[in-house]
């Protein structure tokens, strides 16, 4: 894996590209998604993939999922790193909820390779609900 990072002209604004040309755009400045909104997003992105071929492999129909991630950051220091997050699931389609609360385990406590990579010094909660 690699990627290449450059200063875009607007004050904090960087572009974060692959080699393959695929690109997003992160900054500081308040205008945007922040490295730190970036990485609570990608767990919970990262996830939802999971989640997707998990529900898939056991014949389950999904039709949407939602991830509303919230981070609980350190105040009292620097860096502010995360200290836990907490993702809430909502799943619609023709899916059982014991099938969901274990795809979702799989996902978040096994599978995903974002949140495993925090572990064990993020705590990571979540809850599902199936609409």
């Amino acid at each position: 894996m690699k990627l290449i990072v450059n200063n875009l002209s607007n004050h904090l604004e960087y572009s974060v590209k692959k080699e393959n040309g695929a690109e997003i755009i992160l900054n500081a400045n308040g205008k945007g998604i922040s490295p730190m909104d970036g990485l609570l997003g990608c767990v919970a992105a990262c996830s939802a993939v999971d989640i997707e071929l998990i529900l898939e492999k056991m014949r389950q129909k999904l039709e949407t999922l939602t991830v509303e991630a919230k981070g609980k950051r350190a105040d009292d220091q620097t860096p502010k790193f995360f200290r836990k997050m907490h993702l809430e699931f909502k799943l619609s389609g023709d899916i059982k909820k014991s099938a969901a609360e274990k795809a979702v385990r799989l996902a978040v406590e096994k599978y995903c390779s974002v949140a495993s990579s925090l572990k064990p010094d993020i705590d990571i909660s979540w809850n599902v609900t199936i609409e």
